[in-house]
């Protein structure tokens, strides 16, 4: 339709499950408005008209299972809101996959696992002024799916040998700013190798 959807949020999707989001109109659909949605299964994301699809709109979203932007998607977006994360949790190594046609963004990244690791299968964006917090475990990238930082604005943690990013990862300088501060927080083999 052509008007916006503010969904409240608080749903629980189970593991083991498939979940498909679809947004086919010109109003914008806004997930996870008030309440935080979590995701336990593979959860699918498409956007196939000028109507923007937000995922976990205003809240702090869980994802323990895999992440699909289907194909023929539009950009889909992770967070817009002052409160608003996502947070990879569960116990399993999962993948973040982007089969459309333009590169997915989020706001604020949490990683924070009791076991597995984040795969990025493309690559992960993190919009000017974002964040990225590294609690536990790691998200695995490589030179063509790369995690990167859409500004030097964003900002993050270093990291530990419980948590960082196990690959190449990127930093769009956007001002030349002399004297500003860089922070890499990677590492390989059960170590954290932080520099800035």
């Amino acid at each position: 339709g052509t008007a916006s959807q503010n969904s409240t949020g608080g749903n629980t999707f189970a593991s083991g499950t498939t979940t498909r989001f679809t947004n086919a109109g010109a109003g914008n659909w806004n997930l996870g408005n008030t309440v935080a949605d979590d995701f336990n299964g593979t959860t699918q994301f498409l956007r196939t008209s000028t109507g923007a699809l937000v995922v976990s709109t205003n809240t702090n979203s869980t994802f323990s299972g895999n992440i699909e932007i289907r194909s023929t998607s539009d950009s889909v977006v992770f967070g817009t809101g002052a409160a608003s994360r996502i947070t990879f949790d569960g116990n399993a190594t999962t993948t973040f996959t982007n089969n459309g046609t333009k590169d997915p963004s989020c706001l604020r990244v949490t990683m924070d696992r009791t076991g597995g690791n984040l795969t990025l299968n493309d690559p992960l964006i993190i919009r000017a002024g974002g964040n990225l917090t590294l609690t536990n475990g790691n998200i695995t990238t490589t030179s063509a799916n790369f995690l990167s930082f859409l500004d030097e604005n964003v900002t993050t943690n270093l990291g530990s040998a419980a948590s960082y990013v196990d690959g190449p990862m990127k930093i769009n300088m956007s001002t030349g700013t002399a004297g500003t501060n860089l922070s890499f927080p990677v590492g390989r083999g059960g170590y954290s190798s932080p520099f800035s």
